[in-house]
């Protein structure tokens, strides 16, 4: 005789009954068969190619066994379990080839290590009870839909493959979701609720969208993660925390109303690759491009860590064409550059003629900082070789060399400019040493001008 219950649509259940309901919908403190039982008739009915039979809407289950079975009806049809109660679903190593729906479902606990789904799994609105929850090592290679998803325990898709998007809009993880090491080409999370943070740590993401996650403070921990485009957004009022240490960052946006929030994307030897600094250039002048800032997470940076952060985003603006961001980094590159070499030469446990190496590399960083900003402030050139012409100048009129204001001028600019004409001859030692310093300045001004000058043309 035909099943009593009835689906949310109006479909009566196709699975046939010894009594007034079938055997899934029978309650399992009021049903004589095993949960083996049950798991054998559901292969049976999901394998039997009758749609209406891979219908378990509001079906109860105990300890629903599937490890290592291949569930193959070689057809289309959806396996459906929306609204259906399940106390644990067990798929180790299993096969699935169906499209399967648990909208609505109720499940304390899955185990799914290992297993491949290669149809959609969609689990919108459903509630996973307090677990955990392994799906480590498993392949999705269809659409993985957890959209308003309620998981009260641990889930983990550690080490899983993903053949098309996950959707984690309006979730909610009450211990953290664990994507650790898994290759996504597309993750959406969006106004979701992740208590205990999102782990992406060595995840490899096509694209990532994470907007308005809470609670406050929620940390997405990046790690060594590749995110190829995406947008990682702040919310409306608090802060998301995104660690992008040792990240690969492509095309992906910043996204935040507030300027001081820049400091909620933690960088730290992060290698960019179409990364849009110019989209952020008056945050990066208000920060002084400092980009290592990290509130989520106080931890300190070495010296060489800090000076390949900016070597790393120095590269990256140049290779998208961004040379104004690049010249701020080189300069931020080359001063952790001499704050380690001043280390080195404060190390006392380095040999003599290592520290002796680094205090003259720490002396040459120096004075080309000081000089002409490593080569990108050219006005300081120019400024320098003002203040030496003034200078020289002055002398020669108090020495007596010149007779006068402007031919001093004249015999200044002649000199720094090793011209020579020799219409005006020093009188005495002290004022030919004068000159010839001046001449050695001009023509090391000259030089170091036209090579800054140089590079920002270049640039």
């Amino acid at each position: 005789m035909p099943c009593a219950h009835t689906f949310t649509d109006g479909t009566p259940c196709a699975h046939p009954a010894d009594g007034e309901r079938c055997l899934f919908h029978t309650p399992p403190d009021e049903r004589d068969a095993s949960d083996a039982a049950v798991r054998d008739a559901f292969v049976e009915a999901v394998e039997s190619r009758s749609p209406g039979r891979k219908r378990f809407d509001g079906a109860q289950f105990g300890v629903l066994e599937l490890s290592s079975r291949v569930i193959d009806s070689k057809d289309n049809h959806e396996v459906r379990l929306d609204g259906a109660d399940i106390e644990e679903l067990r798929l180790p190593n299993a096969s699935v080839r169906e499209p399967v729906s648990l909208t609505g479902a109720r499940i304390d606990r899955v185990s799914a290590p290992e297993a491949t789904f290669e149809r959609s799994v969609t689990l919108d609105g459903a509630t996973l009870g307090a677990g955990p929850h392994e799906f480590t090592d498993a392949t999705f290679q269809g659409k993985l839909l957890l959209t308003g998803c309620q998981v009260a325990g641990p889930v983990t898709f550690e080490g899983a493959a993903f053949g098309r998007k996950v959707d984690c809009t309006d979730a909610r993880f009450e211990a953290g979701l664990d994507l650790e090491g898994c290759h996504l080409p597309s993750l959406r999370v969006s106004g979701a609720t992740v208590e205990g943070g999102l782990q992406l740590l060595d995840a490899e993401l096509d694209r990532l969208e994470v907007r308005n996650l809470s609670p406050d403070g929620c940390l997405v921990d990046c790690t060594r993660a590749t995110v190829r485009s995406g947008t990682l957004a702040q919310p409306a009022t608090g802060a998301t925390a995104f660690d992008l240490r040792r990240a690969t960052v492509g095309d992906v946006a910043f996204a935040f109303a507030d300027p001081a929030a820049f400091d909620h994307y933690g960088i730290l030897r992060t290698e960019f690759e179409g990364f849009p600094f110019a989209d952020y250039r008056e945050t990066l002048r208000a920060f002084g491009w400092r980009l290592h800032g990290f509130t989520a997470r106080e931890r300190e940076s070495s010296t060489a860590d800090l000076e390949l952060t900016y070597l790393k985003a120095k590269n990256g603006a140049t290779a998208v064409g961004d040379n104004d961001d690049a010249s701020q980094f080189f300069v931020r590159e080359m001063r952790y550059r001499r704050r380690r070499y001043r280390d080195r030469l404060a190390d006392a446990s380095l040999p003599l003629d290592r520290r002796f190496d680094s205090g003259g590399r720490w002396l040459t960083n120096r004075l080309l900082g000081l000089l002409a900003g490593y080569g990108e402030r050219p006005s300081r050139v120019l400024g320098l070789a003002l203040a030496v012409l003034t200078f020289f100048t002055a002398a020669y009129a108090a020495f007596g060399v010149t007779a006068g204001l402007s031919e001093s001028i004249y015999f200044s600019i002649v000199t720094f400019t090793t011209l020579g004409y020799g219409d005006i001859v020093p009188p005495t030692d002290v004022t030919r040493l004068l000159a010839a310093t001046e001449a050695i300045c001009g023509a090391f001004l000259t030089a170091l001008f036209v090579f800054t000058l140089g590079r920002r043309v270049t640039r």
